[in-house]
């Protein structure tokens, strides 16, 4: 479903970007991971058309992103980012509604069809019964699945998820994370989210693609991707991804990497 070819970003004279290529298939979460300023949100940004691209193709759905119309374009993927917007007034209903706009005609107003559909997206969420509530007086992990309907309100085929887990308790980490997992396997979403936590990254995705520098530096399942000498190259820890009996991966750290000279 989407396809990044050595792709190339240049913002302000400082290469952010230098020959990304990655693939997301239907029904798959992928993790984007990597120190910070290493061009994670930059990868997402250019998929949405946010930052422009001066190197390389993204194809979406087998088609070229720059050909693709905007409103095409919000029709096949849509997005979810770090801070969801909450202003005062706004009820979680309209939020999610906003989301819906992609898919109306011109001046067309909201079908029994398009009602129906927000209230699916907000029993997906687990929001059903926040409907009416203020979206000022949201928890953050409440926010953030709010953002979440909203995005699966323009019934997109791509999902992009800037760090889902920001600033969130254990909990609702959690809870987004299986979220997004279900989506991916009931909806046959493609997803591709950044995240911080090594460890959730290897239990919730498919698959990791680690990068550093504005390069991809190894990518594939958890195990082959998070290698020890990659955690030592990229993000200056020795340690290893412990696998147990039950399938789930656990990060063992044993300290930070020996400097480089």
């Amino acid at each position: 479903m989407l396809e990044l070819d050595r792709v190339g970003v240049t913002l302000r004279g400082r290469r952010i970007l230098d020959g990304v290529s990655l693939t997301v298939a239907a029904g798959e979460v992928v993790a984007l991971v990597g120190p910070n300023g290493s061009g994670k949100t930059t990868t997402l940004r250019c998929c949405y058309r946010q930052v422009p691209v001066d190197g390389g193709k993204i194809m979406i759905d087998g088609r070229e992103l720059r050909t693709l119309s905007r409103r095409r374009l919000s029709q096949l993927l849509t997005a979810s980012v770090q801070e969801p917007e909450s202003l005062p007034g706004m009820t979680v209903r309209e939020s999610v509604t906003a989301g819906r706009v992609p898919r109306l005609r011109l001046h067309q107003v909201l079908t029994a069809v398009d009602q129906r559909r927000v209230a699916e997206c907000l029993t997906t969420v687990g929001l059903a019964d926040l409907a009416e509530r203020d979206l000022s007086r949201l928890s953050g992990g409440e926010r953030q699945r709010v953002s979440i309907a909203r995005a699966l309100a323009s019934d997109p085929r791509v999902l992009l998820l800037d760090e889902p887990t920001n600033h969130l308790d254990l909990r609702y980490q959690l809870t987004v994370l299986e979220l997004c997992r279900e989506l991916a396997r009931s909806q046959g979403l493609a997803i591709l989210m950044t995240v911080h936590d090594l460890q959730q990254a290897a239990n919730y995705a498919d698959r990791v693609v680690i990068i550093d520098d504005g390069r991809v530096i190894a990518e594939g399942a958890a195990g082959e991707a998070l290698r020890p000498e990659v955690l030592d190259q990229v993000f200056g820890v020795r340690g290893r991804l412990d696998r147990g009996a039950g399938g789930s991966y656990r990060l063992e750290l044993d300290g930070l990497a020996p400097a480089r000279p």
